[in-house]
């Protein structure tokens, strides 16, 4: 959060899950202390139960760690450009299938 602040960076890449502050509390502070900063989540999770809450704490884009090697360029893209991103369609069976192995 510190570093947002300081730096001022375009989009952050957050994971939601973290040793001292989850993911969305810190995006949470980001987007409070810094309105024109993107975040962008990625977590291991089922995104669809978190959406609500990563649109509250002001994440423009989710990307599921099992999709990242392909979907992260297209997210940060889509966020840069005043889009927001929750992930391509033809990455939803990775999804569910990691849910499925618990991955």
């Amino acid at each position: 959060v510190e570093k947002a602040r300081e730096l001022h960076p375009d989009v952050v890449i957050i994971d939601l899950v973290m040793p001292r502050l989850s993911g969305l509390k810190a995006a949470e502070e980001i987007t409070r202390a810094c309105p024109g900063i993107n975040v962008l989540a990625i977590s291991d999770y089922d995104p669809k139960p978190l959406y609500g809450k990563l649109r509250q704490a002001g994440v423009r884009g989710f990307v599921p760690k099992c999709s990242a090697g392909f979907e992260l360029i297209p997210a940060v893209e889509s966020l840069l450009c005043g889009k927001t991103f929750f992930g391509l369609p033809s990455s939803f069976p990775l999804i569910e299938a990691a849910a499925e192995r618990g991955t």
